[in-house]
């Protein structure tokens, strides 16, 4: 049974399609966040990919400014953590905004100072915050795992992804339209 040539190129694109689509929709499953950078006042960074710190509210509850208790000094030993977002078009991740982590603080959980909106400003912006218990261990365990892991998922490793799931997907379709076309014009010089 032979494929008309433009039902077999719309097969095609959209087998494409759906091959490329694959892994945005994998990633925008996580939750809010797609991708923290944590770096501590040394100059080491590890990211982190994996929810429990992903949702915008990990952290602390940021509807609950602290007005009268008492805060960390800035010398405080704080990681200062830049919560990332994936852009869906061009695989690159955006900078969403900042915040401080001084963690374990006199017997606390600890606490949260919001920098604020990487572009533009929120209610929550220069406020502190306690710290949500488990934030501390949540972050050891993201640090262990980061240190372990080879290469994590970066922009670029998502990005080559999506180019090569487009390339095998435009090459199958090249593939069957020739095919299609050889197979139009061998049954054209055989009944001509």
């Amino acid at each position: 049974m032979l494929i008309p040539h433009r039902i077999a190129r719309r097969l095609v694109s959209c087998l494409g399609l759906l091959v490329a689509a694959w892994p945005l929709t994998v990633a925008e499953a996580k939750g809010p966040f797609d991708l923290l950078v944590v770096c501590d006042g040394l100059g080491t960074c590890f990211e982190v990919a994996d929810p429990p710190l992903l949702d915008f509210f990990s952290f602390a509850d940021f509807t609950q400014p602290l007005e009268d208790d008492p805060q960390p000094k800035p010398e405080a030993a704080s990681l200062l953590i830049t919560r990332y977002g994936l852009d869906r078009t061009s695989g690159e991740f955006i900078p969403f905004d900042r915040l401080r982590y001084y963690g374990d603080v006199a017997g606390s959980a600890g606490y949260v100072y919001y920098e604020g909106l990487i572009e533009g400003r929120s209610e929550y912006d220069g406020h502190w915050y306690f710290a949500r218990p488990g934030v501390s261990a949540a972050l050891e365990e993201a640090e262990a795992t980061a240190q372990s892991s080879p290469e994590p998922m970066t922009a670029s490793s998502l990005r080559w992804a999506v180019v090569a799931a487009l390339a095998v997907g435009g090459l199958g379709g090249v593939a069957l339209a020739r095919r299609s076309r050889d197979v139009r014009e061998a049954a054209k010089s055989t009944l001509g």
